[in-house]
């Protein structure tokens, strides 16, 4: 192995998703508030059932990871976890905000109503700065308003090591061994973040977590692991830190560290952090066999009042699956001005479909 350096409810107002994507980012925007005390509970919860909670008094509930997470969906899965450390952790805020519209969306257009949802972050417990709790997961949840105040108890430690790596590989550890969903129709794993994974996962940041191993595993035994067990496995990359583009230095330098572990259609490179909704929602439709159904659906609700197709927001969203389906599926799908050659940093490669 080389070394990566070479709902069915009814919608809310808009105002009222911007609200609660203020919400959200409050509750994420600085390391001070990651001591204070969670918002209150919702009623609307009973789908939460997290065997983990303890007394509020103790922070450690905001990092505990379920011991054995048992998803018991007849459906599918979907498991997102963020990376939680830089400027990669606003980004969770955009699927947070629309959960109210993610989760009935994939139930009914693509997953089906049994469907089971686990929300996650992380971060790195390597030095300088190592996090504490690396990896923070909670149970399973079924409903708009349990996800979106699940993803807001996701407390994150802001410290990181700065090496362009973070710790997915724990990510994906622990999916792979303690997460139980032997029933679901699909299980899907996606990672969204700007670095790679270290290419061992040691077993002294995984016991502390109480993930399960016997030894140090490479990353691409766990990734294989995971196939193994049927899951499918999606990384969406934002450009690294500061940069703007997947051919800068460090992005493309992650990006192929990436390359060493998944094929080129399942690394999603993502310059807009307002379309993560729309490519957790591709990701369901590709799973699922559900791909032209997801850009027809696309093309029909992205207008503004005034009936305009918002393209600028469709672009990046076209740019971004490029890879994953294919030129010969977008081109059945053309938005208004839509040139392919236009489109994405790299060669299309083969559709998936």
């Amino acid at each position: 192995m080389g070394s990566d350096d070479a709902v069915f409810d009814s919608a809310p107002s808009r105002t009222s998703l911007k609200e609660k994507v203020r919400e959200f980012q409050s509750h994420t925007g600085s390391s001070s508030r990651q001591s204070s005390p969670p918002p209150a509970a919702s009623d609307n919860r009973r789908d939460r059932r997290d065997s983990t909670d303890i007394p509020r008094v103790d922070p450690t509930t905001y990092f505990r990871l379920p011991d054995v997470m048992v998803c018991d969906t007849t459906d599918s899965l979907h498991a997102f976890s963020n990376d939680g450390t830089g400027s990669a952790r606003s980004w969770q805020a955009d699927i947070a905000g629309k959960a109210w519209y993610f989760i009935p969306a994939s139930k009914m257009d693509y997953y089906g109503p049994g469907s089971q949802f686990v929300f996650g972050t992380f971060g790195d417990p390597h030095e300088p700065g190592p996090d504490k709790y690396a990896v923070k997961f909670r149970n399973p949840v079924t409903d708009a308003d349990a996800a979106f105040q699940v993803q807001m108890d996701l407390k994150t430690e802001y410290n990181g090591g700065g090496q362009l790596k973070e710790s997915s590989e724990l990510v994906m550890l622990y999916v792979w061994k303690q997460i139980k969903a032997e029933n679901a129709r699909h299980k899907v794993l996606v990672i969204l973040t700007d670095e790679a994974p270290w290419p061992i996962a040691e077993k002294r940041f995984a016991d502390p977590l109480g993930i399960r191993t016997d030894g140090d595993v490479y990353t691409s035994d766990i990734i294989k692991g995971l196939k193994k067990a049927g899951w499918e496995i999606f990384v969406i990359l934002k450009p690294y830190g500061e940069e703007t583009s997947f051919s800068s230095y460090y992005s493309s330098r992650i990006y192929e560290a990436w390359r060493q572990y998944l094929p080129a259609n399942r690394i999603i490179r993502l310059r807009d952090s307002t379309r993560v909704t729309d490519i957790n929602l591709a990701i369901a439709a590709t799973v699922t066999g559900r791909v032209d159904y997801f850009y027809e659906d696309l093309l029909a609700k992205q207008h503004d009042p005034t009936g305009r197709l918002e393209i600028e927001k469709i672009v990046p969203v076209y740019e971004a699956l490029r890879d994953v389906h294919g030129v010969e599926v977008q081109e059945r799908h053309p938005y208004p001005g839509m040139k392919m050659s236009g489109l994405g940093e790299g060669q299309p490669s083969e559709s998936l479909l």
